[in-house]
C-alpha cells in the first residue's frame, strides 16, 4: 500500500482546514477567536470573563483597568437578579464602525476609553435587547431583569443608558467623558496604544504550535 509522506505543517494546515469546515458555523455564532487580541504585554486594557457576563459570538469584553472593578459590580448585580449578560460592545476602537448600532456614537464616548458596556440581558431562555428593554417598556419586563436596571440606576457612579435624553438602554457606563475629561483622555490613549500593539491570540498560538511541531 502507498504512503504519503506529510510534513507536520502540512498536518497542521489539514487539521486547521478541517476544524473550521466542520465548525465554521459554530465558531461564528459562539467563539469568533479569530478577533480575540493577545493582551499578554498590554498594560491597561484587560479582559473580562465570567459565567455571568458573556461577550456576543464569544468575543472578548475588553475594558481600561479602572473598569474591571465596575464590570465585578455589574456582575454582582446580575448574579443577584438571577439574570445572565450578553456583552455585545465594550472597548470600541475609534475608527471601529457600528452596523447594528440603534444609537449614533458619540465621538468622546466612553466605550473608546474602555469604561462603558452595551449589553442585552438574558433571562432563562430569553433574551432582552434594545426595544425590549426602553423605559416605557420596563413595567412590562420580568422581575428579575427590573431589578439588575434598577440596581443600576440606584449606583450613583453608573449611568444606564435608558436614562440618556437619546435613549440607549443597552449601554451603561460611568460618565467618566463628563466627569473628568483629562482621565477620559489618558485611558482613550492607554486603551489605544495597547490595542494597536496587540497582536491576535490565533497568531501567537499559530507560532507558539509551529515552533513545537518543527523545533527551534
Amino acid at each position: 500500500m502507498r504512503t504519503i509522506d506529510l510534513r507536520p505543517s502540512e498536518v497542521v494546515i489539514g487539521i486547521v482546514f478541517f476544524v473550521l469546515l466542520a465548525g465554521g458555523p459554530y465558531l461564528f455564532f459562539f467563539n469568533q477567536f479569530w478577533t480575540h487580541l493577545d493582551l499578554s504585554r498590554a498594560a491597561h486594557v484587560r479582559e473580562y470573563r465570567s459565567a455571568n457576563i458573556r461577550g456576543h459570538r464569544g468575543r472578548q469584553i475588553l475594558m481600561h483597568q479602572n473598569f474591571f472593578e465596575t464590570a465585578q459590580r455589574l456582575d454582582a448585580y446580575a448574579r443577584k437578579s438571577g439574570v445572565k449578560l450578553l456583552v455585545v460592545h465594550s472597548y470600541r476602537r475609534p475608527a471601529a464602525v457600528l452596523k447594528d448600532a440603534k444609537v449614533r456614537p458619540g465621538q468622546r464616548s466612553d466605550h473608546l476609553a474602555g469604561h462603558a458596556l452595551d449589553i442585552n440581558i438574558r433571562r432563562g431562555l430569553r433574551l432582552y435587547m434594545f426595544d425590549d428593554l426602553k423605559k416605557d417598556a420596563l413595567a412590562g419586563l420580568p422581575s428579575a431583569v427590573q431589578d439588575f436596571i434598577r440596581q443600576v440606576r440606584e449606583n450613583d457612579l453608573l449611568r444606564w443608558g435608558g436614562d440618556f435624553n437619546d435613549e440607549d438602554p443597552v449601554h451603561i457606563d460611568e460618565g467618566l467623558n463628563i466627569r473628568d475629561d483629562q482621565c477620559w483622555q489618558l485611558h482613550y490613549d492607554q486603551c489605544l496604544a495597547d490595542v494597536m500593539a496587540a497582536q491576535p491570540q490565533w497568531k501567537t498560538r499559530w507560532r507558539r504550535l509551529v515552533r513545537r511541531l518543527t523545533g527551534p
